[in-house]
């Protein structure tokens, strides 16, 4: 969802489990650049993980203005998490959100890999 890669900054990672779907967010900025939030919701088709799954996925992306700090990004990005409990996301299941505040890959990853909903590793150029 999210490359993670030296110089990358990622601010906050979100993600809601709904009725047979999730919701998972990651706003983030390279350096010298604005933030971008980009999120995905994924509906569940199979019990697989990963390219094999036939899930259906929805991506979005966020790019926020040359001047908005990272507060605001949060904010904004907080308010769209939350606006699922007004959508089909009904019930608005368990929800996590991961302050990251890291460009170091290694420390996203390990944040993440205490997670039970992500799916964490390292992908080769080949693969990605």
């Amino acid at each position: 969802m999210i490359e993670l890669r030296a110089g990358r900054y990622v601010s906050a990672i979100w993600f809601v489990q709904g009725v047979n779907k999730d919701f998972l967010g990651a706003l983030w900025r390279d350096e010298g650049d604005d933030f971008v939030f980009d999120y995905r919701i994924r509906s569940y088709e199979d019990n697989l993980i990963g390219r094999k799954s036939k899930d259906k996925i929805a991506a979005y992306r966020m790019e926020f203005l040359p001047g908005d700090n990272e507060q605001f990004a949060v904010d904004v990005a907080s308010r769209v998490v939350s606006s699922l409990k007004f959508t089909d996301f009904v019930p608005y299941g368990s929800h996590d959100k991961v302050l990251v505040n890291s460009d170091d890959p290694i420390v996203i990853v390990e944040l993440l890999a205490a997670r039970p909903w992500a799916h964490t590793g390292f992908v080769g150029a080949a693969e990605a």
